[in-house]
């Protein structure tokens, strides 16, 4: 009878230990995390000892009996190493290292001394009335210096970590269940082993008792703590998420819900909320703020239906009036045998990322300074229009005139300035279902659906009337406009284009001069109100330069030109801030240095257009001196164009005798003597004598207004 309860019970272990072992060693779901190894050879030694001990009650074959009984003395040697292998599994400091070096020293010295019993026939087995049990008269030896300094260096480990982890308010129970384990193992073991050695009992194959009781303990501690730390983790998990996280069960009551779900649902309290929150009451109430219904209808549908797959889409929310944007996923949630046991929601703020896709968008098709479409969305939209439901297309093409030369003469500012303006004229002049585009750096393009040719003609009279409603005397409007009309299938819409910009073209050469004459005339216009660069002063320098140059007899032309550059030789200085210009005190030396670059100014100005190309040169030198001190090129004597030398005499002796917001006027004869001094310096002297003799020679000498 006690054989048959024995079998039965070494059976029944032996197939336990057998399912833990392969359950250990599945790296897919594996419950016991970096033990994984020691626990697998801990189970494997179980089921030798369980195995061998049902061969020691039931077999006969001493052969077969000795090999076993040699296994398993082996197998429980190695016993004390795998424990401190478990015992290193749970350290975290600098000594790992050293005590992984021990682990392997252990292992090592286990299997020497188990190799040495076998090869010395130490291990031997005897008849009892129940069965055979093993013999091995040196075994207290082994285990005094084998097995004992293991011992006490494994329960010095375990003990310090669990007062390590006591007082840091970790979790000490796997360390608890396996000092616990090992302490019967251990104390079983010494005492089963002196008992026996000294003849007081009969030892019968549960002897091996204390290492199943030890494995006992182990595997409950390491089940209870790994168990607790994901519910520790999963918590945290839940609670750190930043996603508004749901999860419901088949019945559509809700299990967990975190912070961020709460605030969604606007409910301020936990206290008793989940018992009302569930899977009806949170499709209700978010699909309340979806503003698109067909996604509201579908978010609906995929939730509350458990059946339905994975669930993903970007929805727009609109919560306290504010527009927001969530990352949507609903999924099914499984158990181990892949059945669905319920449902998780998942919401993930997304507004800002959204608002970025928007705002990327939005720069991709439109033009960052005039805030209308750019020629990518013209060319998208006049491949997606080229339909025969759209026909008439009329295609408009405009090109502002003189652009660059407002930006060499104002800056880019003032260029931009008239650019947005351009662009408001054009959409005030448009209909709805038009398309205005920044076509290129100065031209627009329109794309208008569905109109004759003569409704493109009023929208572009239209626009040239505004041009001029809006253009002042300081900064005239002025484009170049031309169009064309498809109106059936057989042409092509490119073709359309190039035949409207064909068009402007032709308008472009014939407006262009008069309007950059314009242009001029507005420039010197706004240089004359500019304090006291006034229209009297430009004229009182022509005035002198003329009486100059009619006493050098210079021809008819030439004195016409002479008049254009007295009059415009400080075009350059539109572009200069009043800010330096008026400035009362003494310029610094920055200021001084854009000062200095208003002659090359002036000279790009002049070059821009063709009524005064001829006069750039002169424009260009106004500031040279004779001695070539002077400025921007430091040229000198008569390398100095005589229009730039006249003009210089006569603007410094109008500067001398006139008020500067710097400093007074001079009488006439201390200018007079300042001309005579640098004669031969700043001015040509023979020029400059001249001129003396042109304003003494005249005694009732008057500026003409």
């Amino acid at each position: 009878m006690l054989n048959i309860l024995f079998i039965i019970s070494f059976i029944s272990v032996a197939t336990l230990l057998f399912a833990l072992v392969v359950e250990t060693l599945n790296l897919v779901n594996n419950p016991f995390g970096k033990n994984r190894i020691p626990f697998a050879i801990l189970s494997a030694n179980i089921f030798i000892l369980s195995l061998g001990s049902i061969i020691l009650l039931t077999s006969t074959n001493t052969t077969l009996l000795t090999i076993w009984a040699n296994i398993i003395i082996a197998s429980s040697i190695t016993v004390p190493a795998i424990i401190f292998h478990f015992a290193v599994q749970f350290i975290n400091d600098k000594l790992k290292r050293i005590h992984k070096n021990c682990i392997k020293i252990f292992y090592s010295l286990s299997l020497a001394f188990s190799a040495s019993l076998i090869i010395f026939n130490q291990v031997g087995i005897r008849e009892t009335y129940y069965g055979y049990i093993i013999k091995v008269p040196n075994l207290i030896y082994i285990q005094l210096f084998l097995i004992a300094p293991i011992s006490i260096a494994t329960i010095f480990i375990i003990s310090y970590r669990i007062y390590k982890n006591a007082r840091s308010n970790k979790s000490v129970a796997a360390m608890a269940f396996l000092l616990i384990g090992f302490f019967f193992s251990f104390a079983g073991e010494f005492s089963l082993s002196f008992l026996m050695e000294n003849g007081i009992i009969q030892t019968i194959p549960v002897t091996w008792a204390p290492t199943f009781l030890l494995y006992f303990f182990i595997s409950l501690g390491m089940l209870i703590n790994n168990s607790r730390t994901w519910r520790i983790t999963q918590d945290k998990i839940f609670r750190s998420m930043e996603d508004a996280v749901f999860a419901f069960e088949t019945t559509g009551q809700i299990v967990e819900i975190n912070k961020p779900a709460y605030g969604i649902l606007n409910l301020s309290k936990k206290t008793d909320k989940k018992e009302n929150v569930n899977i009806e009451y949170v499709s209700g109430n978010i699909s309340q703020l979806i503003a698109n219904s067909k996604q509201r209808n579908k978010f609906v549908k995929k939730l509350t239906n458990l059946k339905s797959a994975v669930y993903r889409e970007d929805i727009e929310f609109r919560i306290n009036d504010e527009k927001e944007y969530y990352k949507v996923k609903i999924c099914p949630i499984f158990d181990n045998f892949n059945r669905i046991i319920g449902k998780l929601l998942t919401l993930t703020d997304i507004t800002a990322v959204k608002e970025k896709e928007n705002q990327l968008y939005y720069q991709s098709y439109h033009d960052k300074l005039t805030a209308i479409y750019n020629r990518l969305y013209f060319e998208e939209e006049l491949n997606r229009l080229d339909t025969k439901r759209q026909y008439p297309i009329s295609i408009i093409i405009g090109d502002i005139n003189g652009l660059k030369l407002i930006n060499d003469a104002y800056g880019h500012d003032k260029g931009d300035e008239v650019l947005k303006k351009i662009s408001s004229i054009f959409k005030s002049s448009l209909r709805h279902e038009d398309i205005l585009s920044r076509w290129g750096g100065d031209e627009f393009s329109i794309i208008l659906p569905k109109t004759e040719q003569e409704d493109a003609l009023k929208i572009i009279e239209r626009i040239k009337e505004k041009c001029v409603i809006q253009s002042t005397a300081t900064m005239p409007l002025n484009i170049s406009i031309g169009f064309a009309v498809k109106k059936n299938s057989r042409a092509k819409i490119n073709g359309i284009v190039k035949e409207a910009e064909d068009m402007m073209n032709e308008y472009k050469l014939l407006e262009n001069d008069s309007a950059r004459h314009s242009i001029i005339l507005s420039l010197k216009k706004a240089l004359e109100e500019r304090d006291y660069e006034t229209e009297e002063h430009a004229m009182r320098i022509a005035n002198l330069s003329m009486s100059l140059g009619k006493r050098l007899n210079l021809k008819y032309n030439e004195l016409n030109e002479l008049r254009l550059v007295a009059i415009l030789h400080d075009i350059g200085k539109i572009s200069i801030s009043d800010s330096i210009i008026l400035k009362p005190g003494k310029l610094t030396p920055e200021e001084w240095e854009i000062i200095k670059k208003h002659p090359e100014s002036g000279y790009r100005l002049a070059k821009s257009s063709r009524d005064l190309e001829q006069i750039a040169k002169g424009i260009l030198c106004h500031h040279e001196r004779w001695d070539g001190n002077g400025y921007p090129k430091g040229i000198k004597g008569k390398k100095i164009p005589v229009f730039s030398r006249i003009v210089s005499i006569a603007d410094a002796f109008d500067a001398m005798t006139n008020d500067r917001p710097y400093r007074k006027a001079m009488p006439i004869e201390d200018a007079i003597e300042e001309i005579k001094k640098e004669a031969g310096f700043q001015f040509d002297p023979v020029l400059a004598k001249k001129f003396i003799d042109v304003l003494l020679s005249e005694i009732d000498f008057e500026v003409e207004a």
